[in-house]
């Protein structure tokens, strides 16, 4: 169990690794945006943890810290450009999450935990390494965008008609041949995009979309 720094505490387990933890052990507990650096794994846990107010992490490193799941109140987190292959299965306990972003990492798997993040509103995965689009993802029932661009998902699942108040679903660059009629079910979907997919016949496809007012990229 990682101990988190108490208001008399003052101590660290260790000095400050470089000038960036310096830098961040004289920051105010009550900091809401928080940077984790490719180094993290070199630094001292509690000069993160003590930001008990954060609401916004940005992950700059090719690995997420287990401690993250500590950050209770985080509504936002943000990776991009790293190698990141898996994301911690308590992610799920971060209740109040709305937004997450993973662009151009490795991440071969969801996490079915996922499920748990119930005020959810924005999930990207674009260009990850997703081949399955796992069956918990379709119970976040206040999604309205989901981005799964560049991937390898050969299907999308027809679970899919669940996700009541999606309003745009980026599908590009994956391996997406044919589509469920569920999805024409989605009442407040107002884009989609389909483009570098080998769809059967993407002509009948765009016109069943645009038949119900949704805007098509192919």
């Amino acid at each position: 169990m990682i101990p988190l720094l108490g208001s008399c505490q003052k101590k660290y387990n260790a000095p400050p690794f470089n000038d960036y933890e310096t830098k961040i052990r004289k920051l105010p507990q009550e900091t809401e945006r928080i940077i984790i650096p490719k180094e993290w794994q070199k630094m001292d846990s509690l000069s993160f943890l003590r930001f008990k107010e954060a609401n916004h992490v940005i992950i700059d490193a090719d690995s997420i810290p287990s401690w993250i799941v500590n950050f209770n109140k985080t509504e936002a987190i943000y990776s991009q450009f790293g190698k990141i292959k898996s994301i911690p299965i308590k992610i799920g306990n971060l209740k109040d999450l709305k937004k997450i972003v993973f662009f151009s990492h490795s991440i071969e798997k969801i996490p079915e935990t996922i499920c748990n993040l119930e005020n959810i509103e924005y999930l990207s995965f674009w260009s990850n390494k997703l081949k399955v689009i796992p069956a918990c993802l379709f119970k976040l029932k206040n999604l309205k965008f989901l981005d799964l661009m560049d991937n390898d998902i050969e299907e999308l699942p027809k679970e899919i008609c669940e996700l009541e108040n999606l309003e745009e679903i980026r599908l590009d660059g994956n391996k997406i041949e044919e589509l469920p009629e569920e999805i024409f079910e989605l009442k407040n979907l107002k884009r989609i995009s389909l483009g570098g997919n080998p769809l059967v016949n993407p002509a009948q496809i765009k016109k069943k979309f645009e038949d119900r007012g949704i805007k098509v990229v192919l």
